[in-house]
């Protein structure tokens, strides 16, 4: 019943996740496409914030010799950080030329989702699956009575999205946790408390979101928000394919030398990666040719067979990222980061340079298969013989 649970979770948080990003694709244009993606990429940011500074630190101090801390102490230091981030959001959101009624809810919406990623992994790591599968179908059940309120409210597009947001956000929280937020100095004591664990971890977090985070925030400043919105709605068609890698982490994790070796595991993986890639160019290029009332989506049909050769770049890179996480050492866990952070980076600005619009996709599609196949090679290498 656990693993049922535990699978089931999984599988709902994935959708939960994607909610987001696939229905921004279908019905914002690629403007508003733009300033939500602005207003994500700092979101996904925060994720990287919480995890390294309460979740991933409360587990890394436990470890090393040091107290669990309580749920009380634990929920103050991520009712604070998710506060700061959501604080931050709501700054980008200014940025990007948003009204303050805008704003107010990106802000909110964010620290909203940061306190239930937070408090969900909490709940997970003491096995609590009942209230974690609880706040993940409120999520999605929350994410559904938003959008149809903001509907009713006569507030569309963006407004209605970052709503549907907030709300599956509350729902969440409600679901998965009791909330509770402390005095900003028990926040302190929390820091105080981790801060080994917290300067190790947000050191390697940094290596990976120069590439995935900071890179489009770099694109931002020479692009318009139409062309931003054009950008990151290629990266978020691969959104299919991540919510099938997903629940495959700790499938993963369990696996044995010899199964990572197999002819038929790499071959599966590479027929994956042609057959979601293949397919996510195709409906593109029928999206664009029938054409279909949607939104920013409709509008990347130029970008097809990138998009399909970054899918597919991405299907593999993901695959056996987690295979060297699991499965190897930092060292070759760090090599991968390093090499993936510059391929990541000197893609798509170059490609900017070099063709604009269309050569940083292209750089971004031919940087990820590139760094796909070598964490595909540091995996297959570093199990080699265990």
């Amino acid at each position: 019943m656990s693993r049922l649970r535990i699978a089931t979770a999984t599988g709902v948080h994935a959708v939960g996740t994607i909610l987001p990003q696939l229905v921004g694709l279908a019905v914002l244009d690629a403007t508003d496409y733009g300033h939500f993606s602005a207003i994500y990429l700092t979101y996904a940011l925060g994720v990287s914030v919480v995890s390294s500074t309460v979740g991933d630190a409360w587990i890394v101090t436990a470890r090393t010799g040091g107290e669990l801390a309580s749920w009380r102490d634990y929920a103050t230091a991520l009712g604070w950080v998710a506060a700061v981030c959501g604080v931050i959001v709501a700054l980008v959101s200014v940025l990007t030329g948003l009204g303050t009624g805008v704003v107010l809810v990106a802000g909110g919406g964010a620290a909203l989702m940061l306190y239930y990623d937070g408090a969900r992994f909490h709940q997970g790591h003491r096995d609590r699956w009942g209230r974690v599968l609880t706040g993940d179908v409120m999520v999605v059940v929350g994410f559904a009575l938003g959008w149809g309120a903001g509907h009713l409210a006569d507030q569309h597009g963006l407004v209605s999205l970052l709503l549907a947001w907030t709300v599956a956000a509350a729902g969440g929280i409600l679901g998965v946790v009791r909330p509770f937020v402390g005095t900003p100095a028990r926040a302190r004591r929390w820091m105080v408390h981790h801060q080994r664990a917290v300067r190790t971890l947000v050191a390697d977090a940094t290596m990976m979101n120069i590439g995935s985070i900071g890179t489009p925030y770099l694109l931002l400043v020479p692009m318009n928000l139409h062309q931003f919105g054009l950008y990151r709605a290629v990266s978020n068609v691969s959104a299919p394919a991540r919510l099938v890698l997903s629940p495959l982490r700790p499938v993963i994790a369990g696996m044995t030398r010899t199964r990572l070796h197999s002819v038929p595991l790499v071959g599966a993986v590479l027929a994956a990666a042609g057959f979601f890639g293949t397919a996510a160019a195709l409906a593109l290029v029928w999206i664009e040719l029938v054409p279909l009332p949607l939104g920013v989506i409709s509008q990347i049909g130029p970008y097809a067979v990138p998009a399909g050769l970054y899918v597919a770049g991405n299907v593999i890179g993901e695959f056996f990222y987690m295979v060297v996480r699991f499965h190897t050492g930092r060292a070759a866990l760090w090599s991968g980061r390093v090499v993936e952070t510059l391929l990541a980076v000197v893609g798509p600005v170059l490609g900017w340079i070099v063709g604009g619009l269309s050569g940083a996709v292209w750089g971004y599609a031919l940087a990820t298969t590139a760094f796909g196949v070598v964490w595909m090679w540091i995996g297959l290498r570093g199990t080699r013989g265990r």
